[in-house]
């Protein structure tokens, strides 16, 4: 038996934002770690993208839920 929960989820749009949030780390990471974790709590799947690169700052953060938004434009 699975310790995985079943839960309802549109998986269209989690299989996009996994593939663009991989996408971006394994795109800007020339070397080092792109790494991918899940979790459950209560009720809740949380999913963590973690890679080596510069990263975003912080004040940048809510951008990256806009289409067609670049944090920084001289990174291409």
């Amino acid at each position: 038996m699975s310790d995985i929960p079943q839960i309802r989820i549109d998986d269209i749009r989690l299989k996009q934002i996994l593939i663009n949030l991989k996408g971006n780390s394994v795109k800007f990471t020339d070397s080092g770690f792109v790494e991918v974790r899940y979790r459950f709590s209560e009720n809740n799947l949380y999913i963590k993208v973690s890679d080596s690169y510069i990263g975003i700052d912080k004040k940048n953060y809510q951008k990256i839920f806009y289409s067609f938004e670049k944090v920084d434009d001289e990174i291409t």
